[in-house]
């Protein structure tokens, strides 16, 4: 991200600024049972973190 794109950044995010303040939603809750579950899963399946992880196959090379 370079300094003009990053400049850019507020005038595209205005709306969600505005609408925050007014209604003052956030995702907090979400994510709050979000990553829970996602370690869950990851420790379900036997790997302890996202790096354990197998990369995904390449699609079409079988």
């Amino acid at each position: 991200m370079g300094l003009d794109e990053l400049g850019r950044t507020p005038d595209r995010r205005r709306a969600d600024v505005l609408v925050h303040s007014e209604y003052r939603a956030s995702n907090g809750p979400t994510e709050a049972i979000n990553g829970p579950a996602q370690s869950l899963g990851r420790h379900a399946l036997g790997f302890p973190n996202l790096m354990s992880l197998p990369s995904p196959p390449v699609r079409g090379s079988i």
